[in-house]
């Protein structure tokens, strides 16, 4: 009998320990021109081009305007809260995080914003680069309503 125990025991650890590593957060990369499926939402970036300037803002002095044109589709059966802040490019070799800059006009993505369930939008995000940086990555990272990280999100750009 205290051999089934054992047995019955270590089943039980084993299988919690299998369903915990289960619930680890991954990193996914993709390149531009590749959908990427979040939780919630698919996403594609389509380009990035570096511009001297984007709806009259031209970038200060030692910086570089990167224009990024996204599409979303919403996949999930309810609307998601979206906007500027889930997106940010990060330089991986100084971890210099960058916001896009506010909207300028109708064609960048608002700051705040409805993803409705089936709905598709396309807007660009405008980035403040530091001159000289040459590799970066655009980053989403799920985050649910109790504030909990799931997966993150890296389209790999520049060399």
């Amino acid at each position: 009998m205290h051999l089934k125990n054992c047995a019955l025991l270590f089943t039980l650890v084993f299988s919690m320990a299998a369903i915990s590593g289960c619930d680890k957060a991954k990193e996914i990369s993709a390149g531009i021109g590749e959908t990427i499926s979040t939780r919630w939402f698919e996403y594609t970036v389509h380009s990035v081009d570096k511009v001297n300037s984007y709806a009259g803002y031209e970038s200060t002095e030692d910086y570089q305007l990167y224009s990024v044109l996204v599409t979303l589709n919403n996949t999930f059966d309810t609307i998601i809260p979206m906007g500027t802040f889930d997106f940010y490019m990060d330089d991986p070799i100084f971890y210099e995080y960058v916001w896009p800059l506010d909207p300028l006009d109708d064609t960048m993505m608002p700051e705040n914003f409805d993803l409705r369930p089936g709905q598709s939008v396309q807007y660009h995000m405008i980035f403040e680069i530091p001159v000289g940086v040459s590799k970066l990555e655009l980053i989403y990272t799920e985050i649910d309503s109790s504030d909990k990280e799931g997966n993150t999100y890296k389209i790999m750009i520049g060399s």
